[in-house]
C-alpha cells in the first residue's frame, strides 16, 4: 500500500529531465502520508517516476520501488496488494528471475508474458502504472471494483498522474473548478468518474486501464460488475438446518445452495489477505459483514487477532455491544475506541486531501478510527461490501416492500401519503418518521425512479430551486446519467438485481471504498476487503435478488454461513452504520456555528453557485426541527470547504 506518481511525455521532445523530476518530487511529497517507510524517484528518457513506501511484503530494500524489470527496459511504481502473488511467483519463477519477495515484481513479469491483459490475472486492490522504455509507453491501471484511487491529467505535453487530486495539482496546472458537475455532486454527495471537480483532472474508473503512447491515451474496460442468471423462487426454511459444506456449480435456488458455494470462496478470500509481514487486525462493527470476517481470520491466523471497534455516545450509532458479543465469541485481543464530536475540527483536513467535495459524513469516523487502529497494526481487515454483494441496505428491503405496496388499494395508498405529510423530518434516514416518509413519497414509482429518490440528497428537480442561474446553466441534461446508463445497461434484469449491481459499479468505488482509501491512508494503514474478492463478487452475482432477500430480510446468505461461526444475538442484532449523527451537531455545539458561519458568512464561496436563500431555509427548517436536512446541509457544507481550501488556496 504505497502512494505513487509521474509524468510521461507525449514526444521526444519534452522538458528537461531535471524540471520533470522537480514536478515529479512536488508531487510525490504531497503523498507522504500513504507512505512513511520509504521514498523512491527515477527519471528515465521520456517518463519520471515516483513512490511512497508503505512496506507490507518485503520489508526489505529489495521491495523498493521504482521497481525494474531483469533487463531494465521495464519500471512499475505500484500502489496496494497483489493477494495471489505466491501463486503467481510459482507459476513465472521456472521462466523469469525474481530478485524480492514483493507482490510488486509479479506485475512487471506478468507484463512480460501478458502485455495489458496481465491486469486479468490479478486478484487483489491495485493501482500502477508502467512505463515501457523500448515503445515509450505507459500503462495505468485499477482493480475491478476501485479499491485503489488513480487520477491523472493530459495535456498537450504528456500525461501526469498521482494516487490523490492535490499530488497531481502539486505538479501544476491550476485548480480550476468546474460547476458542471455541481448537479451530479448535489444530488448523489460524490463526483462519479472520470469526471473530478477539478477541470482538466480526470479519475481512472474502477476497472479499467489507460494506455499512453506518442501522445495519445486509450481507456479500456477489462471487467464489469456481472449481472445473475435467473434461478427459480427461494425455497424457505429454518436456516438452522442450512448446510455450508459443499458447493455447487448450478444457480443456486435456496440460501443453503448459495451459502454452500460461497463459504470456500470467502474462505480463500479471507486467508489470503491474511498474508502481510506486519501486524494485522479487524475492524469489528455490531454487523454481521465484519463478524464474518472476523471470525473466518480467527479461525486461521496463526496468532491471536486483534480487533477494533468504535464507540459512540450517541444512542443509535452506538455498536460495541454486539461487537463485544463477536470478539469474545473468537477469542480476539478487543479494543474500543471513542469517537468524539470533532466533525467541524477533522472536516477542512480531510476535503483537502480528497481535493474535491465528497460528503459522505462517515468519512470522519473512519478516519478517526484508522488513526487509533494505526497504533497497534498495520494491516486492518474490513467487512465493505457486505451490503452491496449480500443486499444488506434497508433501501433494498424498501425496494421489496413497495411492490407488495402497490398491491394495496389505493385508498389505503391515499391516506398513508397524506398522513406522511404530517410526519416531522421525512427527510431524516435514522428516525422512523424519517424513513416511513422517504419510503411513502417514492413506493408508487417504477423500481428505478424510486431508487432515485431515495438515493438523492437533492432531487434533479430540486437543483433549479438551490443553484444560481449562472450555475444551473451549465448542468446537464440529467444530473444522474451515471446511475441512469447502469439502469440501462441491465436490460432485462431484475429490477433489484439492476439496482444492486449499479451501486456495485458507482457507489461502492465512488464512495465507500474512496472513503476508505482516503480515510486509512491519511494514517498509513492498510485496509483490506474479503467480502469485495473478486472471486467472492463473481459467486455472489450468480445468486438471484429472490434468494438472497427471499423476504424483505437481507444479507440471508451470510447469516446461513456466520450460524457455526457467531453467537446467534450477533445474526439477530441490526446494524446502525458507521455514520455519524450529523443531524444532531447541526442543532447544537461547534458544527452548527461552523457550517452557518461557512455556508452563510459574507466570505461563502459557494454564494456563486448556490443560492443564499435556499441555504438558509434549510438552516431555519433544520433547526426548528420542521425537517431534517442534515444531508443536504453537509453536501453544501463539503463543498464549501473545498471551494475554500482546494480551489481557493491553490498555487
Amino acid at each position: 500500500m504505497c502512494g505513487i506518481a509521474g509524468i510521461a511525455s507525449a514526444t521526444r521532445d519534452a522538458p528537461s529531465s531535471v524540471e520533470v523530476e522537480a514536478r515529479v518530487r512536488r508531487m510525490i511529497g504531497r503523498l507522504a502520508h500513504r507512505g512513511p517507510d520509504g521514498e523512491g524517484v527515477e527519471s528515465l528518457a521520456g517518463c519520471a517516476l515516483a513512490h511512497r513506501r508503505l512496506a507490507i511484503i518485503d520489508l526489505s530494500p529489495a521491495g523498493s520501488q521504482p521497481m525494474a524489470n531483469e533487463d531494465g527496459t521495464l519500471r512499475v511504481v505500484f500502489n496496494g496488494e497483489i493477494y495471489n502473488h505466491v501463486e503467481l511467483r510459482r507459476d513465472l519463477e521456472p521462466r523469469h528471475p525474481f530478485r524480492s519477495r514483493s507482490d510488486t515484481e509479479v506485475i512487471l513479469h506478468l507484463y512480460e508474458e501478458k502485455g495489458d491483459a496481465l491486469v486479468e490475472s490479478l486478484r487483489g486492490m491495485f493501482a500502477f502504472a508502467l512505463w515501457d522504455s523500448r515503445r515509450r509507453r505507459l500503462l495505468l491501471a485499477r482493480d475491478r471494483l476501485g479499491k485503489k484511487p488513480l487520477h491523472y491529467r493530459l495535456s498537450p505535453e504528456g500525461i501526469s498522474f498521482a494516487s490523490e487530486i492535490p499530488a497531481l495539482l502539486a505538479g501544476g496546472g491550476g485548480a480550476e473548478f468546474d460547476p458542471s458537475i455541481l448537479g451530479t455532486y448535489l444530488a448523489l454527495g460524490y463526483i462519479p468518474a472520470p469526471a473530478t471537480a477539478i477541470r482538466g483532472i480526470e479519475r481512472l474508473p474502477a476497472g479499467c486501464t489507460l494506455a499512453y503512447e506518442a501522445g495519445r491515451a486509450a481507456v479500456r474496460r477489462y471487467w464489469t460488475p456481472p449481472l445473475p442468471r435467473t434461478a427459480p423462487a427461494a425455497r424457505q426454511g429454518d436456516l438452522s438446518t442450512v448446510d455450508v459444506t459443499a458447493a455447487t456449480p448450478r444457480v443456486p435456488s435456496t440460501i443453503g445452495e448459495a451459502a454452500a458455494a460461497i463459504t470456500p470462496i470467502l474462505e480463500e478470500g479471507v486467508r489470503i489477505r491474511l498474508r502481510s509481514d506486519v501486524p494485522l487486525g479487524v475492524f469489528l462493527s455490531g454487523g454481521i459483514d465484519s463478524a464474518v470476517v472476523a471470525a473466518l481470520a480467527a479461525r486461521q491466523s496463526g496468532e491471536r487477532l486483534r480487533t477494533f471497534t468504535v464507540v459512540f455516545e450517541e444512542s443509535g450509532y452506538d455498536e460495541s455491544a454486539p461487537a463485544r458479543l463477536t470478539a469474545a465469541a473468537i477469542g480476539s485481543d478487543h479494543h474500543e475506541i471513542r469517537l468524539e464530536a470533532r466533525a467541524a475540527e477533522a472536516l477542512p483536513a480531510l476535503i483537502k486531501m480528497m481535493g474535491e467535495p465528497f460528503a459522505d459524513s462517515s468519512l470522519i469516523a473512519v478516519h478517526r478510527l484508522s488513526e487509533a487502529v494505526r497504533r497497534d497494526v498495520k494491516v486492518a481487515l474490513s467487512g465493505d461490501g457486505g451490503d452491496e454483494v449480500f443486499l444488506g441496505y434497508d433501501r433494498y428491503r424498501a425496494h421489496r416492500l413497495a411492490d407488495r405496496w402497490q398491491r394495496l388499494p389505493a385508498l389505503a395508498r391515499q391516506a398513508a401519503v397524506a398522513a406522511a405529510g404530517v410526519l416531522p423530518g421525512t427527510r431524516g434516514r435514522r428516525n422512523l418518521s424519517g424513513r416511513a416518509g422517504r419510503f411513502i413519497e417514492a413506493a408508487s414509482a417504477d423500481p428505478f425512479s424510486r431508487n432515485d429518490r431515495w438515493v438523492c440528497r437533492f432531487a434533479p428537480e430540486d437543483l433549479a430551486g438551490v443553484l444560481t442561474g449562472d450555475a444551473a446553466a451549465v448542468q446537464p441534461a440529467d444530473p444522474l446519467e451515471p446511475l441512469h446508463r447502469l439502469y440501462r445497461e441491465a436490460g432485462g434484469a431484475a429490477s433489484l438485481d439492476a439496482v444492486a449491481r449499479a451501486d456495485l459499479a458507482l457507489w461502492l468505488p465512488e464512495d465507500v471504498l474512496r472513503k476508505v482509501d482516503a480515510a486509512s491512508m491519511a494514517c498509513a494503514l492498510e485496509v483490506r476487503s474479503p467480502l469485495l474478492d473478486q472471486e467472492v463478487v463473481q459467486a455472489a452475482a450468480s445468486i438471484p435478488a429472490s434468494v438472497k432477500m427471499p423476504r424483505a430480510k437481507g444479507k440471508e446468505v451470510l447469516k446461513a454461513i456466520a450460524l457455526d461461526l457467531l453467537p446467534r444475538a450477533v445474526l439477530r442484532g441490526k446494524k446502525a452504520g458507521f455514520g455519524l449523527p450529523v443531524d444532531r451537531w447541526l442543532r447544537s455545539g461547534t458544527l452548527k456555528d461552523f457550517a452557518r458561519d461557512a455556508l452563510l458568512g459574507k466570505g461563502a464561496r459557494s454564494r456563486d453557485f448556490v443560492r443564499q436563500d435556499a441555504v438558509r431555509r434549510l438552516f431555519d427548517e433544520h433547526l426548528i426541527g420542521a425537517a431534517n436536512h442534515d444531508e443536504r446541509i453537509w453536501t453544501l457544507l463539503c463543498l464549501e470547504v473545498f471551494l475554500r481550501d482546494v480551489v481557493g488556496s491553490a498555487p
